[in-house]
């Protein structure tokens, strides 16, 4: 198989994540605390339910104070980073180690569907392993236009083909800044998961008998219970956050 050539420098490859503890960085950078209210505000006038976790898609401007130290300390040239950055607002269950490992983790791209096993979706994962727990979590996000757009931007396709992707962590008493490289390997792989997940029939995938099954679970759980809170499947937890776009993105 061949893969694309590489074109970001090499010390990329091997950049960690800051972490601080949430009240002081919320002190430093209150955008922190406005993110996350104004998404769980936001939410609580939409839905019945808050889920259990929340992404956001933010202009990295906003979080240029945060993010900037974190690109100094590793070489990061502010003209390579994407204007979109990815915030997550994560139980507080994901402990320090599982959100410092996340915040720089290239993500992998697959199709899952829904419990019912139907209308296949697209998504970017990250994993984890949350304290003494055997099995791992996966925190899945859909690979919709919000996240698309801001990976395509960060990709810079008619100049450099590869730029960086920032990152920011909440979780519990921890807040994390990092962030990953965005190549053609990675845009490749997304556009082929997306064309995949269109063309798949769940009849040419799945028996009578196993559709059947799944509607049966679908009923009793909902459609994607892993928006609700961690689900436990084949030995893997999944966490699904719901995907919001702040102002001025």
């Amino acid at each position: 198989m061949n893969h694309p050539e590489k074109k970001h420098p090499d010390h990329l490859e091997r950049v960690s994540a800051c972490l601080m503890p949430r009240a002081e960085a919320a002190l430093a950078h209150p955008e922190i605390e406005n993110i996350c209210n104004d998404a769980v505000a936001y939410l609580s006038e939409k839905r019945t339910y808050l889920p259990a976790s929340i992404y956001v898609v933010v202009d990295t401007e906003e979080l240029r104070g945060l993010l900037e130290p974190h690109w100094n300390a590793h070489g990061i040239d502010a003209r390579d980073v994407g204007p979109r950055t990815l915030f997550f607002y994560l139980p507080s269950n994901f402990n320090l180690w599982a959100i410092l490992g996340m915040a720089t983790q290239p993500p992998e791209t697959f199709n899952r569907p829904q419990l019912d096993l139907r209308n296949n979706t697209t998504y970017l994962g990250w994993s984890a392993r949350i304290g003494s727990e055997a099995g791992v979590t996966v925190v899945q996000v859909p690979a919709g236009w919000e996240t698309s757009d801001a990976l395509s931007a960060a990709f810079r396709s008619t100049t450099h083909e590869w730029g960086w992707m920032p990152v920011v962590m909440v979780a519990g008493d921890t807040v994390a800044v990092g962030g990953f490289v965005v190549e053609e390997e990675l845009e490749l792989g997304l556009q082929a998961a997306i064309m995949s997940a269109q063309s798949v029939l769940p009849e040419e995938v799945y028996s009578e008998e196993e559709l059947a099954a799944a509607a049966e679970q679908a009923e009793l759980n909902g459609l994607k219970p892993w928006i609700i809170d961690r689900w436990r499947e084949d030995g893997q937890l999944t966490l699904e956050p719901e995907v919001l776009v702040r102002d001025g993105v």
